[in-house]
């Protein structure tokens, strides 16, 4: 009898360490990106997962996938509806697949700065568009009023031949991304777009495909787009920021203080990013020009003038909710 209530004893004890230790493998996400580890987002990225395991003593850890390890931006908008993956980040624009108001943010000057852009992460629009995205299953942490995660931290187009004017745009093959607002601006704007995947875009750019891409001024040089189309100009398009979305009923079954932690970090790898950003891009455009780029700067107003018609075609249209376009002008 003693050796049996020993035996019993013994494995009470073991229960109790399988229970107590379990808890550091409860949590195991995964986070998709589309970019490489190696860029600015990637590193931020690095820290945010290393904070979130700090913060949360080991019971949580979030892998990251970087340069779309598991899929585009569109496969990972779906698995995170469907719960098959945790966390995306990409920017807050890719969301227009799921929620129409977002495609605003892709239109051309929409937004004259920072802190106009801030107050609309701040303002009753972007909560409506925050409870939108909520009802397919995606719940934004980031940008949140405490924290807007910037990229660029503006646009630019590179192209094999200088761009100086919206006419220098009429005819030019320009790589894209898949949105049909995308399209339907760069076309309007007497482009051609070309859908292309970004991490084709290199080779595309070299081989003749394109002749031209546009994107943040941060991706320019990890991408080596420089080498294939020298001449870059800031045209300001849009402004961006690194947005982060969770599977609804996954976010729910976090205890609150792991919850907090996730948020936390995210706060802090976002401010972070921020303090390097200008600092890193300067530094890009230095080491562009030594290899023989070109940058360009011009006034924006003759391309915000062209595009403008357009943004009343859309609302009337239905493109994004009626009225929006001057909604998010209030604000300013």
């Amino acid at each position: 009898m003693k050796r049996v209530l020993t035996v019993l004893a013994v494995a009470a004890v073991m229960c109790l360490f399988v229970v107590q230790t379990g808890g550091a493998a409860d949590y195991k996400w995964r986070l998709g990106t589309i970019m490489p580890q190696s860029s600015l987002i990637g590193e931020g990225l690095q820290k945010f997962a290393k904070s979130v395991e700090e913060k949360t003593g080991g019971r949580m850890t979030i892998q990251v996938g970087y340069s779309s390890a598991y899929g585009n931006y569109s496969d990972y908008l779906k698995a995170v509806s469907m719960g098959s993956l945790e966390m995306m980040i990409e920017d807050i624009g890719s969301w227009e697949q799921l929620n129409k108001n977002l495609k605003i943010c892709r239109f051309l000057y929409v937004f004259s700065g920072w802190d106009h852009y801030n107050k609309w992460i701040a303002s009753p629009l972007f909560a409506k568009e925050k409870e939108t995205l909520a009802e397919k299953n995606h719940v934004v942490l980031i940008p949140n009023e405490k924290a807007v995660w910037k990229r660029g931290p503006y646009r630019v187009i590179l192209s094999k031949k200088p761009v100086f004017t919206p006419q220098d745009l009429e005819g030019l093959k320009l790589r894209l991304y898949e949105s049909e607002t995308a399209k339907r601006i760069w076309t309007f704007m007497g482009t051609k777009p070309v859908v292309i995947a970004w991490g084709e875009a290199y080779l595309a750019l070299k081989q003749g495909m394109v002749e031209a891409i546009t994107t943040p001024m941060s991706q320019t040089f990890d991408m080596k787009f420089h080498e294939v189309a020298p001449y870059i100009t800031q045209l300001n398009q849009f402004l961006q920021n690194n947005t982060v979305t969770v599977n609804k009923q996954k976010w729910a079954s976090l205890p609150t203080d792991i919850q907090e932690a996730i948020v936390e970090a995210l706060n802090e790898t976002a401010m972070w990013s921020n303090s390097e950003l200008d600092g890193r891009v300067e530094g890009d455009i230095q080491q562009m020009l030594s290899d023989g780029a070109a940058f360009i700067r011009v006034s924006t107003d003759p391309f915000q003038e062209k595009i403008r018609p357009l943004a009343l075609e859309f609302e009337e249209e239905g493109v994004w909710e009626k009225g929006l376009f001057e909604k998010i002008q209030e604000l300013k």
